[in-house]
């Protein structure tokens, strides 16, 4: 098979077409667009069709989405989060639809012989599995320094049973970037153990600056978007979407169209240590108020432990407004 579905993903295919029919809820010119785990890609150009199966009673729209053409088919063994999808196909045809699923492996057979498509396959499910804990919205490229010297498969050989990175690798904690090698070991077969180096490349939508900011200029939502880029490690952290850009002010000059790195922001403190606070006790149904004291300083968002007036007990909260803290009771 050249891709395989999560079953779950099934479930919900056949579900929508089930309460299509049955109801007859569907909106015309309504479509979902499920995609696949695993594509195996033959040809210069990425199509929709070889990520996802689209589901619609439009026959026009599924045809026109069926053939979409998304861009240059990659020509590194490539994971591809759902908003680069998104992203692509907004960009290219108007219309309503939803986009169910996550990642999708993709290995081009330009480089990729297609019968040890199944080790690639499970070489990206390690990366996968590796960033699950990471930003989801990671593009990651792995491009092959040396190739693994693979058996023929046969019999009921499944796969590689074990695949780790060298040490110190599974602990980086940023985006996974940088060269390692690889080890592996196929169960049943001789000389089923090797290893093999790659180089792992990372790409995620950060910040950049529609204006000139001078320094100790607060950053405004409104002046920030957020394209791809290729994540280099010794350039320093950069704003996220994750992050929420307006507790930032620069602490030097940024020009317009440049990344926003984090090394070049501070925090705008809405309490400082010592603060008098406000403090609000809250759990579902009940919210109390009492004075205190601020045990530290921090920005909107952040953890910061209080000590309400007449108790000496400490309290940890967030801070949701400027000299206001939120504790919340279990």
């Amino acid at each position: 098979m050249p891709f395989r579905l999560n079953r779950v993903v099934l479930f919900l295919n056949i579900l929508f077409l089930n309460l299509f029919l049955l109801l007859g809820s569907g909106r015309i010119g309504a479509a979902t667009i499920y995609l696949k785990e695993v594509a195996l890609i033959d040809g210069p150009e990425l199509i929709l069709s070889e990520l996802a199966i689209v589901v619609t009673p439009d026959t026009e729209l599924k045809n026109r989405l069926t053939d979409l053409k998304l861009g240059a088919a990659p020509e590194s063994l490539t994971l591809l989060p759902v908003r680069a999808v998104k992203e692509a196909v907004e960009s290219r045809i108007k219309g309503e639809y939803f986009i169910v699923g996550d990642r999708i492996s993709l290995i081009p057979l330009k480089i990729i012989p297609r019968e040890e498509a199944w080790f690639y396959e499970e070489l990206l499910d390690f990366f996968s599995e590796k960033g699950a804990e990471r930003n989801r919205s990671e593009r990651i490229v792995i491009e092959m320094i040396t190739l693994p010297s693979l058996p023929p498969r046969s019999g009921e050989t499944h796969g590689a049973d074990e695949i780790s990175a060298e040490p110190g690798f599974e602990s980086v904690r940023g985006p996974l970037a940088g060269e390692v090698e690889i080890k592996y070991r196929i169960p049943g077969v001789v000389k089923g153990a090797g290893s093999f180096r790659i180089r792992v490349r990372s790409f995620l939508p950060v910040a950049r600056t529609r204006i000139n900011l001078e320094a100790k200029q607060k950053l405004v939502r409104r002046n920030i978007y957020y394209p791809e880029k290729e994540i280099i490690p010794s350039e320093g952290e950069i704003l996220s979407e994750s992050d929420d850009p307006e507790v930032y002010e620069t602490t030097v000059r940024i020009t317009e169209d440049s990344p926003i790195y984090l090394k070049y922001l501070r925090k705008e403190l809405a309490v400082r240590a010592g603060d008098q606070v406000t403090v609000y006790f809250v759990k579902p149904g009940l919210k109390v108020r009492v004075s205190g004291r601020a045990l530290g300083s921090g920005a909107l968002g952040d953890s910061l432990g209080v000590r309400p007036d007449g108790t000496g007990k400490r309290f940890t909260g967030r801070i949701s407004a400027s000299r206001e803290v939120t504790v919340e009771i279990p």
